[in-house]
């Protein structure tokens, strides 16, 4: 595990492309294996899930995301 997985997972748990078992870490797996992106509402799911987790723990309501959104289609899905 590289250090920017453990300080992930310090903050929010073990990253989802981690947990074995997981049909979406399964999916992650193969389009990172393949070479594609992972696709975007998989992506802003994630980050929703995140976000909501961080929220009900800390009250933060103020996320910055860098390097994300990073196409138009990353923008639609927050719709």
């Amino acid at each position: 595990m590289d250090s920017h997985d453990q300080r992930a997972m310090s903050l929010y748990g073990m990253p989802e492309r981690k947990k074995t078992g997981s049909e979406l870490a399964d999916l992650i797996n193969s389009k990172i294996a393949a070479g594609q992106i992972v696709p975007a509402s998989i992506t802003v799911r994630l980050l929703r899930e995140a976000m909501e987790s961080i929220k009900s723990e800390t009250g933060n309501t103020k996320f910055l995301i860098d390097g994300f959104p990073r196409s138009e289609g990353n923008v639609t899905v927050w719709d």
